[in-house]
């Protein structure tokens, strides 16, 4: 037979067997076997291997257009839609713009393949550099939540680079705060702390890294941050991580919100850090609805807020002392205090803890009863005693005159000679 036929080796496995059952070598029944086919089949088989010789092994399939391939201008249309739109967007990510968007369906592994064929998706490298074991989740919701914040391009070039805080159950990977600020500061963290407490409850504990929020510039005991202050009073516990892969959950999602959020907000014109927190809320139901888990407990242990004020919690704690006036000073300025119930008594000396809210009101407190403060004026200020008012002097250096005992070189070797009989 003249030309060149192309087998698989399953085919040339076949050829084989109807060969030797031709020969006698073998028979139709042991042949059927090792094909995995009825005897019916098996003499069928053989008919049109003793017409069309090993040709007929060779599956009439080959070469020919599937059944169920995509028409080719439905192809050219998906892929004109997303170089146009969608250039720099993942093939999940566009498979979900196209469903509800355009009301295309289509296999995302298929438009994997066609993004990869004119080079709009090359994909990653599956090799890593290093592996890190993976840590087991906590079993319910609301028992420990990992907190962060990923600096990003995250309008591009429509707005400058800021801070996205990003706050994620262990558990569930359940994104349960997200807020925009132009630094990763106390106050940006207790914005995305307060969303979450409104939304959930108190949880049982927090885990971060060692950022300056988090960690005092000196660790120690009673070396105390504003935010871990803010946990102690919600009696929530507050875990620092090593290194980033040991908070691996909030990680994660970092890197898929500056895939995501980043393509969500140019598609929706967003170009400032006040219209992103407009609709980070819509964004992250949507998130969690695609990525969130099943917890191994279905329970949620977040405690109620019931009797605790948010405002008055999430604030900056400092101590002053109480002079003889009633009168401290806070931030440059005189204030006088007063007590709003009989039974508290001020003193000299007393510590007043003054509280500094995120809106920016001053409240102080003794033994966690709420005074009255009053901003002196000038006229008002306090007069200090007679001696702290007077300029501070240096002291003059003093100099001994010649007529000095000390000068008298008599008086220097007999201070020699004493002390060379004290060391004898």
């Amino acid at each position: 037979m003249e030309g060149t036929l192309n087998m698989s080796i399953k085919e040339l496995e076949r050829v084989k067997i109807l060969a030797q059952v031709m020969d006698k070598k073998l028979s139709q029944i042991t042949a059927a076997k090792k094909l995995k086919v009825c005897d019916r089949q098996l003499r069928r088989i053989l008919k049109e291997y003793k017409i069309n010789g090993e040709k007929s092994v060779i599956s009439k399939k080959r070469g020919k257009t599937s059944n169920r391939s995509i028409n080719k201008n439905l192809k050219d249309k998906i892929l004109k839609i997303v170089s146009a739109n969608y250039s720099d967007f993942g093939p999940n990510l566009a498979n979900e713009y196209l469903r509800n968007n355009h009301q295309i369906i289509i296999s995302t592994e298929t438009l994997r393949i066609w993004m990869s064929e004119i080079n709009l998706w090359i994909p990653r490298n599956s090799l890593s550099k290093k592996t890190h074991p993976l840590r087991k989740r906590r079993s319910c919701f609301g028992e420990l939540i990992q907190i962060d914040g990923s600096h990003h391009h995250w309008f591009e070039d429509r707005a400058d680079p800021c801070v996205l805080m990003v706050f994620i159950d262990d558990a569930t990977s359940t994104i349960t705060g997200l807020h925009f600020a132009k630094t990763e500061c106390l106050k940006s963290y207790y914005e995305t702390l307060k969303i979450h407490l409104n939304n959930y409850g108190i949880p049982l504990g927090f885990y971060g890294d060692k950022c300056s929020v988090l960690t005092p510039r000196n660790p120690v005991e009673t070396n105390v941050t504003q935010f871990k202050k803010t946990l102690q009073e919600l009696e929530c516990e507050l875990i620092l991580a090593n290194s980033p892969q040991a908070k691996g959950r909030v990680e994660r999602a970092n890197r898929i919100l500056q895939d995501r959020l980043v393509k969500y907000l140019r598609l929706e014109g967003v170009s400032s850090i006040e219209e992103g927190n407009k609709i980070l809320e819509d964004y992250r139901k949507k998130h969690n609805q695609l990525f969130s888990k099943k917890p191994s407990e279905q329970r949620d242990v977040h405690r109620s807020l019931d009797g605790i004020c948010v405002d008055q919690v999430l604030c900056t704690r400092e101590t002053r002392t109480l002079s003889k006036d009633n009168v401290l000073q806070y931030k440059n300025t005189f204030y006088q205090i007063y007590s709003q119930e009989k039974k508290i008594h001020l003193f000299k000396g007393a510590k007043i803890e003054i509280k500094e809210t995120l809106d920016g009101k001053t409240i102080a407190l003794l033994k966690n009863h709420l005074l009255e403060m009053k901003p002196l004026n000038e006229a008002e200020t306090p007069i200090l005693d007679e001696k702290e008012i007077k300029e501070w002097k240096p002291k003059q250096k003093y100099i001994p005159q010649k007529s000095h005992p000390y000068k008298n070189e008599y008086f220097r070797k007999k201070i020699r000679e004493d002390m060379m009989e004290y060391v004898v």
